[in-house]
């Protein structure tokens, strides 16, 4: 056989959250193929590699991106949407009553919890 045979481990890598297909073998035996984007990871996950030459683009939570301060929440991490994105911290947009300060973050949805400030009185 004289044609030329293409290796696709030799092929350049694919941007995060894609794979290449079409590459070798017995019915592309001259080409690398092309970059086809992963299956979509779930709401709460996003990629954070390749899928090399298949559908397997590792994935991480969206709360192992790291956790907000009280009042906010994380934004546009993973899913269909932001599937490379570990989105970022933003105010939770509810009003805060007379007298309230927030008491949680909102994890990944805009539900901070707010209520009275609890103060600590020092022991004498």
């Amino acid at each position: 056989d004289s044609c030329h045979k293409t290796s696709c481990h030799g092929a350049p890598a694919c941007d995060t959250g894609f794979y290449r297909k079409y590459c070798g073998g017995h019915n592309y035996p001259t080409g690398y193929g092309t970059c086809v984007r992963c299956t979509p990871p779930p709401a709460d996950r996003y990629f954070i590699s390749h899928g090399y030459l298949n559908d397997s683009c590792q994935t991480e939570t969206c709360v192992s991106a790291g956790e907000c301060t009280v009042g906010e929440f994380r934004k546009e991490c993973g899913g269909e949407n932001y599937p490379t994105s570990r989105g970022f911290c933003t105010n939770c947009t509810a009003t805060l009553l007379p007298g309230n300060v927030w008491l949680t973050d909102g994890d990944l949805s805009d539900d901070c919890t707010q209520g009275l400030p609890t103060t600590t009185t020092a022991a004498r």
